[in-house]
């Protein structure tokens, strides 16, 4: 071959021409389904999809390319990234049976608790869809309770679909009030 032979190739994808970021398309047609369509976006982060069935007949090919425009000028127009991240008051957690070395009589120990990790949660959402935020924290551990135990979850919802979950910790570990605890401690108070 000498390389003098061209070729040429016709993209008959009139969507990939229509907006700024089409990534890609494909056509079908099925005398039950008449004209469907699959094609892609991308536009300021944000990547939309749309597939049509049975948009058209026959005499009426073109339905596809205005309905999906009009579903991806939908989409761009009416959602956006939000972080959904919130930062929750979380109460302290009863320890049974647990010593506090600064109030060793004291029957009620309450420890703090935090989310292990923190992060952004970036999700597409329309303007008036919002995430619920489920705060489940365990009312009391029994001691021993190690630092970094987990003692709950905060779990993040759209729809009543969880999207994201993140461990609730204890921040201190608390020693269990046992009898070799109770011996020495008369010990050390005999000495005084």
């Amino acid at each position: 071959m000498d390389g003098s032979r061209n070729f040429s190739c016709n993209n008959h994808n009139a969507f990939l021409d229509m907006m700024e970021g089409a990534l890609s398309g494909k056509t079908g047609f099925t005398a039950d389904a008449g004209y469907c369509y699959v094609g892609a976006l991308t536009r300021d982060n944000r990547t939309f999809i749309v597939a049509l069935l049975a948009c058209g007949w026959p005499n009426n090919k073109g339905y596809k390319w205005t309905d999906t425009r009009k579903l991806m000028e939908y989409g761009i127009a009416n959602y956006e990234y939000r972080d959904v991240w919130e930062d929750v008051e979380l109460p302290k957690v009863k320890v049974d049976g647990g010593i506090e070395e600064a109030a060793p009589y004291e029957s009620r120990i309450r420890i703090p608790v935090c989310v292990k990790e923190k992060e952004e949660i970036p999700v597409l959402l329309r303007g008036d869809e919002a995430c619920e935020v489920q705060t489940e924290v365990e009312e009391t551990l029994s001691a021993p309770v190690k630092e970094g135990e987990v003692a709950g979850r905060i779990r993040y919802l759209l729809d009543g679909e969880e999207i994201a979950s993140y461990d609730v910790v204890t921040e201190k570990g608390v020693e269990e009030r046992d009898l070799g605890w109770a011996i020495l401690w008369i010990l050390k108070l005999a000495s005084l």
